[in-house]
């Protein structure tokens, strides 16, 4: 394919301008988070599987009795319907607790090497899971959104029309303008921009997800809410002159 009929956005390369850079920065930040995960699941199985040692005081004892005395306290007191928490023992068994404590990632440790990768993206917990403000919401549309449809519409202008045409101001353009994230009192203060002309009122609608209507792409001031050509108030004087 012709180099000229590609659109290409180039971010973050060094070495190859064509295929970018690889995700290799990253790699080791996520084996620590994958080897922090095995480490939890071998502490819950390894505390799960000994509780302790039942050792016999009897001498030269067969492994098959050995066995079997170990199934019978098994099934008597490790099990959930020992609600009391307390085994029987005789003069010749002894029960030997261990209190196994492997080591494991701190909460902490864990939260910093996942905002490592957050970084890396250029975003944060807040953004992933959805619970931003609206200002969050904002910062993150200007940083990270803005600047990739601002780079998509130059390109595209750029391949799609040709200089006599760019000339004549063709342009493809990408903007977000239903304001989807701003906060319901944040939209309902925008009317006055309906007011003063800066916004028609299908416009606003679309803010709202509301359908145009009929005459609704006319700008309209605050004078009772006229067009923008009438400059009168709609009264009359008594000579029947209109105020100005």
């Amino acid at each position: 394919v012709p180099w000229e009929d590609l659109a290409v956005l180039r971010k973050d390369y060094i070495w190859s301008d064509i295929a970018g850079e690889s995700n290799k920065p990253l790699l080791v930040t996520l084996d620590v988070i994958e080897t922090m995960d095995q480490g939890l699941q071998n502490a819950v199985k390894s505390t799960a599987n000994l509780r302790g040692i039942l050792k016999s005081t009897k001498g030269m004892i067969k492994p098959e009795d050995l066995k079997a005395q170990k199934d019978q306290f098994v099934k008597d007191y490790m099990n959930i319907s020992n609600a009391g928490g307390i085994a029987s023992l005789d003069s010749t068994q002894e029960f030997k607790e261990i209190a196994l404590k492997p080591t494991t990632a701190s909460a902490e440790e864990q939260k910093e090497y996942r905002e490592r990768v957050y970084r890396y993206f250029g975003v944060n917990e807040k953004i992933i899971k959805s619970g931003y403000s609206e200002s969050e919401y904002d910062a993150f549309y200007e940083s990270r959104i803005e600047p990739f449809l601002v780079a998509l519409s130059l390109e595209l202008t750029y391949k799609i029309f040709t200089a006599r045409e760019i000339v004549y101001d063709n342009t493809i353009f990408y903007e977000s303008n239903r304001l989807q994230f701003a906060s319901a009192k944040t939209k309902i203060s925008m009317v006055q921009l309906v007011d003063r002309g800066l916004m028609t009122p299908n416009e606003y609608r679309a803010i709202f997800n509301l359908p145009a209507y009929e005459g609704g792409d006319e700008f309209v001031l605050r004078l009772d809410t006229a067009k923008t050509g009438d400059t009168t108030n709609g009264t009359e004087d008594e000579e029947g002159e209109e105020d100005v």
